[in-house]
C-alpha cells in the first residue's frame, strides 16, 4: 500500500497510509522533543508537557478532550520517551475531523492553566513514587545512570522530585514554545481514507500554524565509556536479587543495529534462547533471564539481566558471561540464526496488525531514525546476516566493559563490588586468552615480488576486507620549504583515477560498501580501503587502479589547498593544537618532527600538481611499498591480482635521512599568546624509537600518569582542581619521538599546575612506582590493545607498519608480552633517563 510524504510550507511534515482492513484510522503526532532534550534542572519538563497538553485549549474546557474522543468511541493518550514525545488518537474514519481538530488545538493552542499545572505536577509526583516502588525500575534507572554517566538517557524520563515540582508556567511554556514547532512535528494518519481527502483536511487544520519562538537545541554529552567493569550494589527492601548488565552499543541509525538486535535474541529473547536454555533451565541458577538492544538516537545499550536467589548471584553472572563469550568465540549454527531472524521480522508483522500499530512503527523510523523507509533496508539487512556477521558483532561490542548493577536485600553485606569485578575481569582475560590463541592459528602469507614488493595477505571470517598500502615517507623527508606536500598529497589522492574522475569514483566507491582514502603521517605515507566481503576482489582492484595510476587535477588540488590554508589561518581556535606545535618546535628545532604536519602558508601556497606526481613517483613505486590485506576475501584470487598489478614499477632512490636532534642539556621553555579562557601546558622531552625497547616501558610509565585513576588526574584534577584536562603519552617514530605531558588549566592557576606536574617527576624519577599502579597499567595497555584489534583495518594497518618498519609482520602480536614483563625498575629508569629535569620542554599557550 502506498504511503505518502508532504512537507508543508510551515516544516510540519505528515506521513500518510491508507488501507482498508478496517473503517478505523490512527492519527499521531510525534514531537522530536523527548527527555533528552532536557536541562538537567528541568529533568521531567517533557513528561510533564505530555500530562498537560490534553488539559484544556481556549476552545476545550478541562476534560473536555478526552471526553470529546471517547464520546466518539475512540481512544486518545500519550507516551514520552528520551527522543521524542507522541499523542494518538484512534477512532473511526467517520471521525476524522474530529481527531485532526483535537490535535491541532492541542497542539497548537493548550493553556496550561497554573492550577492545573499544580495538581498535575502532584499526579507526576504519585507517578515518581510508583515508579521507585518498583524494584525492576529502579535497577533500570540504576543501570542507566551508571552506563551513560552525564549524558541525558542516564536520567529517568519522569525526572525527579525536585526538577518537577521546581517547573513553573512560565518555564512550561518556554519550553513548550521553543520546541512544539511544525518543524519538530510529525503527524502519522494510517487507517481507511482517500489520501487526497486527508490531505486537504490537514492543511485547513494544520497550514497557518507558526512557530512562536527560536527551536531550542541541547548538545547531548557522550555517553560514558570506561576501560574497567563499572558495578554498583543496590541494598533495598526487596524479596527477589536482579543482576543487569549493560555494554554500549551503537544507535538506531547504526549499520550494526540490525546484527544487535540478533544478537540480543539469540542471546536472552524466548525460551529456546541461549540464557534460557542454559542459566535458567539447565542450571536453574535464575528466576527469569533476558536480554535487549536499546537502540535509540543517539548511542544505546545491550541489555543483559536476570531474576533470582541472592545465593545463585556469582554462579549466574557466571553463567550469562560465558554466554555472552560464547557468541564471540564460536559461530552460531545456521539453524539458530534462521530462527532468530524469524522472531524479530515477526515482531513488526503482529505490530502491523492495527492502524495504531503501523503509525507507531512509521512514526519510530520516521523520526529517529530520519525515514520511514528505514525499516525496509533494516529487514534485507537482517535477511542477509550471516553467521560469521554475528560472531564478528559480538566481538565487536562484548569486548569492552559493561556497567553491572546488583539488587539485592537491605541485610545483604557481601562484598559483591570486589566480587563482580574479580569476576568479570577473570572471564575478560580468559575470553582474550581464547581470542589470542584463535588469531595464532591464522596465518599471514607474505609474497615478496621480483620488484621487491611486498605482499601480506590474511583471509578470516570478517564481513569487511581491508587493505593498507604503506611506504616510507611523510613529515620525515620534508623541509621548511616543502613540509604539508605530504597532507595536500593525501588530501587528493584517490579522488580520481584514469578510468574514473570524482564523483564517478565516488559512486564507485559507495556501491562497493566501502571506503577508500590516503594518508600522510610523520613516517609513512599510504592508502587506505575497506569493502564489504561480497565485493572485496572489485574493491581491490579499485584500490590497485588508484595505488597505482592516480589522476590529480588542478581544480581538487586549489580546493583542499584552500582548506589547508584556512585551517593554517584559524589553528588559534584550537589552542591546545597551538600547543602541541610549539612543544614539537621547541624539542626538534632542525629535525622534520619539529614542522608542521599540515604545512605553512607559505609551503601551501607554493605547491603544483607537478609536486604531486613527483612525490608519488618517488616514494609511491611499487617496490617500496608493503601491501596488507586482511578480511573477507579469497586468499589465492586477492594474491594473483595484486602479483599482477604490481608486478612492474621501479621508483626513485628516496631522500637522505634526516640528522637527528640531540635531547636540550638544560630546559627550553616556550610561550605563546592567545586570549582565551584556558592556559595549555606541555611538559615532556625527545622520547625513543619504535625499535628500542623502552617505548614500552614509557608507554606504562605515561599511562601510571594519566587516565581517570592516573597519578596526575587524582591529585591535580581531583584532588586540587588545578586542571581541567590531563594526559600523558609517549609517541614513537623511525627516529627518536617525544613523551609528554599536557594540562588543560585556568591561567590563574599555571604556577600551582606546574609545581604539581614537576613534585610528581621528581617522585617519579627517587621513588619507584607500587606494585599495583604497575599491574594496572599493563592490564590496562594489553586490554586496550586488543579492543584495538578487533577490526580488520587495524590489523592490516599493524602487518604493513611492521614489515615496512623492519620488524616483522607480526610484530604487534608480541606487544602484551612486552608490556607483561617491564618491572618497577624499568619504570623508574625510563622515568630517570627520558624525564631528567635538563632534557625537560616546557610551553606554555593561553593568556
Amino acid at each position: 500500500m502506498t504511503i505518502e510524504r508532504l512537507r508543508f510550507q510551515n516544516g510540519m511534515t505528515l506521513l500518510a497510509k491508507a488501507t482498508c482492513e478496517a473503517p478505523v484510522v490512527a492519527l499521531q503526532a510525534w514531537v522530536k522533543v523527548g527527555s533528552a532534550d532536557e536541562d538537567k534542572s528541568l529533568a521531567g519538563i517533557a513528561h510533564l508537557h505530555e500530562h498537560m497538553l490534553f488539559k484544556g485549549t481556549a476552545a476545550r474546557r478541562v476534560g473536555e478532550i478526552a471526553r470529546s474522543i471517547e464520546a466518539a468511541g475512540g481512544e486518545i493518550n500519550a507516551w514520552t520517551s528520551y527522543d521524542q514525545t507522541v499523542y494518538h488518537i484512534v477512532l473511526a474514519n467517520s471521525e476524522l475531523d474530529l481527531g485532526l481538530d483535537v490535535l491541532a488545538d492541542a497542539l497548537r493552542n493548550s493553556s496550561f492553566d497554573a492550577d492545573e499545572l499544580a495538581r498535575e505536577i502532584e499526579v507526576v509526583i504519585e507517578e515518581i513514587n510508583r515508579a521507585e516502588d518498583v524494584p525492576a525500575r529502579r535497577i533500570s534507572n540504576a543501570l542507566f545512570a551508571l552506563a551513560y554517566g552525564d549524558h541525558s538517557y542516564g536520567r529517568p524520563v519522569l525526572g525527579q522530585k525536585n526538577t518537577v515540582r521546581a517547573i513553573s508556567r512560565d518555564i512550561l511554556c518556554s519550553f513548550f514554545n521553543s520546541h512544539y514547532q511544525p518543524k519538530n512535528t510529525t503527524l502519522v494518519a494510517v487507517g481507511d481514507f482517500d489520501i487526497n481527502d486527508l490531505k486537504t483536511r490537514v492543511h485547513h487544520f494544520f497550514s497557518d500554524w507558526q512557530a512562536k519562538a527560536k527551536t531550542a537545541i541541547l548538545t547531548h554529552k557522550k555517553e560514558m565509556t570506561s576501560d574497567k567493569v563499572r558495578v554498583q550494589v543496590l541494598r533495598e527492601d526487596v524479596k527477589e536479587t536482579r543482576i543487569s548488565l549493560a555494554w554500549h552499543i551503537p544507535g538506531l541509525k547504526h549499520q550494526d543495529t540490525a546484527a544487535l538486535d540478533i544478537l540480543a535474541v539469540l542471546l536472552g529473547q524466548g525460551e529456546s534462547s541461549r540464557l534460557f536454555v542454559e542459566t535458567r533451565r539447565r542450571q536453574e541458577l535464575v528466576n527469569d533471564v533476558y536480554a535487549y538492544a536499546y537502540t535509540p538516537r543517539d548511542p544505546g545499550l545491550m541489555i543483559l539481566g536476570a531474576n533470582l536467589r541472592q545465593e545463585n548471584i556469582m554462579a549466574a553472572l557466571t553463567s550469562i558471561l560465558d554466554e555472552a563469550f560464547r557468541l564471540r568465540e564460536h559461530l552460531v549454527g545456521e539453524d539458530e540464526l534462521d530462527k532468530a531472524k524469524v522472531v524479530v521480522t515477526s515482531e513488526t508483522a503482529y505490530q502491523r496488525e492495527t492502524v495504531q500499530g503501523e503509525a507507531r512503527r512509521l512514526g519510530y523510523f520516521e523520526v529517529v531514525a530520519g525515514d520511514y523507509d528505514y525499516e525496509t533496508r533494516y529487514r534485507q539487512t537482517i535477511a542477509d546476516l550471516t553467521c560469521t556477521q554475528v560472531q564478528t558483532i559480538a566481538r565487536r561490542y562484548l569486548t569492552t566493559y559493561p556497567a553491572i548493577i546488583v539488587q539485592v536485600p537491605q541485610n545483604d553485606d557481601q562484598p559483591y563490588e570486589e566480587m563482580v569485578e574479580s569476576l568479570v575481569d577473570e572471564r575478560y582475560r580468559r575470553a582474550e586468552r581464547h581470542r589470542r590463541t584463535l588469531e595464532k592459528n591464522i596465518d599471514v602469507e607474505r609474497i615478496e615480488l621480483d620488484n621487491k614488493t611486498v605482499l601480506l595477505v590474511r583471509q578470516t571470517n570478517a564481513p569487511i576486507a581491508a587493505i593498507r598500502a604503506v611506504a616510507l615517507g611523510g613529515l620525515r623527508y620534508e623541509t621548511k620549504a616543502t613540509v604539508g606536500v605530504g597532507a595536500l598529497f593525501s588530501s587528493i589522492w584517490g579522488l580520481a583515477s584514469e578510468d574514473l574522475g570524482a564523483e564517478a569514483m565516488a559512486r564507485r566507491v559507495a556501491v562497493l560498501g566501502g571506503n577508500l582514502g590516503a594518508f600522510s603521517g610523520r613516517n609513512t605515507v599510504g592508502l587506505r580501503g575497506e569493502f564489504i566481503a561480497e565485493k572485496a576482489i572489485e574493491g581491490l582492484q579499485l584500490f590497485c587502479d588508484n595505488l597505482l595510476h592516480p589522476v590529480f587535477h588542478a581544480s581538487d588540488l586549489e580546493r583542499e589547498r584552500a582548506l589547508l590554508l584556512e585551517r593554517f589561518n584559524t589553528r588559534d581556535d584550537n589552542p591546545a593544537t597551538v600547543a602541541f606545535e610549539l612543544f614539537a618546535q621547541t624539542l626538534f628545532p632542525n629535525h622534520p618532527y619539529g614542522l608542521r604536519l599540515g604545512g605553512t602558508e607559505d609551503s601551501l601556497a607554493s605547491f603544483t600538481l607537478n609536486d604531486m606526481t613527483t612525490l608519488k613517483r618517488r616514494y609511491l613505486s611499487a617496490d617500496k611499498l608493503v601491501v596488507a590485506v586482511v578480511g573477507g576475501i579469497d586468499r589465492a584470487r586477492t594474491i594473483d591480482l595484486l602479483s599482477r598489478e604490481l608486478e612492474e614499477g621501479e621508483g626513485e632512490t628516496l631522500p637522505a635521512d634526516p640528522a637527528i636532534d640531540t635531547p636540550p642539556k638544560q630546559m627550553r621553555q616556550a610561550q605563546y599568546m592567545l586570549e582565551k579562557q584556558q592556559a595549555h601546558i606541555i611538559v615532556g622531552s625527545m622520547g625513543t624509537t619504535v625499535y628500542c625497547e623502552d617505548r614500552f616501558a614509557l608507554e606504562v610509565l605515561t599511562t601510571i600518569l594519566s587516565g581517570q585513576g592516573g597519578r596526575l588526574f587524582y591529585d591535580l584534577r581531583d584532588r586540587q582542581s588545578l586542571a581541567y584536562a590531563v594526559s600523558s603519552s609517549s609517541i614513537e617514530g623511525i627516529d627518536p619521538g617525544y613523551v609528554y605531558i599536557y594540562i588543560g588549566t585556568s591561567p590563574d592557576k599555571v604556577k600551582q599546575a606546574l609545581a604539581g606536574l614537576y613534585n610528581h617527576l621528581d617522585h617519579l624519577r627517587q621513588t619507584p612506582v607500587t606494585a599495583i599502579e604497575l599491574e594496572r597499567a599493563q592490564r590496562y595497555l594489553i586490554g586496550t590493545h586488543a579492543i584495538d584489534l578487533q577490526r580488520a583495518g587495524a590489523r592490516a594497518m599493524f602487518n604493513a607498519l611492521g614489515e615496512r618498519f623492519g620488524q616483522g609482520y607480526d610484530d604487534y602480536r608480541h606487544y602484551p608480552e612486552h608490556i607483561a614483563k617491564i618491572t618497577v625498575a624499568d619504570v623508574q629508569r625510563v622515568a630517570q633517563s627520558y624525564l631528567a629535569p635538563q632534557r625537560l620542554v616546557q610551553v606554555i599557550v593561553g593568556p
